[in-house]
């Protein structure tokens, strides 16, 4: 039996093409994606403050291991032992340079008061602006320049809740380094867990490398505030003597 030929009106009419399937899938993943990124940096805006306060806590964390692992081979002591020294020993020597420094900035304040009178009034000399600050004074009310009462009571709250809040931070940096320096190996352990089982060993030695980079940067950092802290001392005692 002959095969049938199909017509000139078969042959040339063609299949419409198929609509792509994958198309609303790429859609509603870029849309996720997109939304997912808005809502990580809503996140990171949001705790701004507590990450600024883990990343404190991680460099202290890293200044005081490097101090342990200094005092555990220089005289063989216990890494918790040594820790605990280098905790009081710091804190001894924070609380010690406060109270040798604060007396002498109370002692400088009417000195210094007084530099800055006569440095105002030299430059009023030489600009010539006196009589313009008296034309000035005479057209302003004492009482508009005066605090109402409840700003007053504000502004000694906010100062007050600023001081608790700013001890509150500190305290709460201390716990988590020493946390911290006391067995960084935990938590870098817990970090690998979150790494896929064929990228941890390179993940743990670059955490590795990180800690002793981080660690020998706070080192250099000290160093280097410890003598510009100790040059503006000296300057600051050397000025006040001249002054005397």
């Amino acid at each position: 039996m002959a095969k049938q030929q199909p017509s000139q009106g078969a042959q040339l009419r063609r299949p419409a093409p198929a609509e792509d399937p994958g198309f609303g899938w790429r859609v509603a993943e870029t849309t996720a994606i997109v939304l997912g990124v808005l809502l990580l940096a809503s996140l990171l805006w949001v705790a701004a403050d507590v990450l600024l306060l883990l990343f404190g806590a991680v460099l202290l964390a890293a200044l005081l291991r490097a101090a342990t692992n200094g005092l555990v081979a220089l005289t063989g002591l216990g890494a918790g032992w040594s820790l605990a020294l280098v905790v009081l020993l710091g804190t001894g020597g924070l609380i010690g340079l406060g109270w040798m420094l604060v007396p002498q900035l109370i002692d400088q304040l009417p000195v210094l008061m007084d530099n800055l009178a006569t440095t105002l009034a030299e430059l009023e000399q030489t600009l010539g602006v006196g009589e313009m600050a008296r034309e000035l004074a005479d057209d302003i009310e004492l009482a508009d320049l005066l605090p109402s009462p409840a700003g007053i009571l504000g502004g000694a709250t906010g100062l007050i809740s600023s001081t608790f809040g700013f001890f509150a931070y500190v305290v709460i940096v201390g716990v988590i380094s020493v946390y911290l320096a006391a067995d960084p190996q935990l938590y870098v352990r817990g970090v690998l867990r979150l790494v896929p089982i064929g990228h941890r060993e390179r993940t743990c030695a670059l955490l590795n490398e990180l800690g002793r980079t981080l660690r020998w940067w706070m080192v250099g950092q000290l160093i280097s505030m410890t003598a510009v802290g100790l040059l503006s001392y000296v300057a600051f005692v050397c000025s006040g003597c001249r002054s005397r």
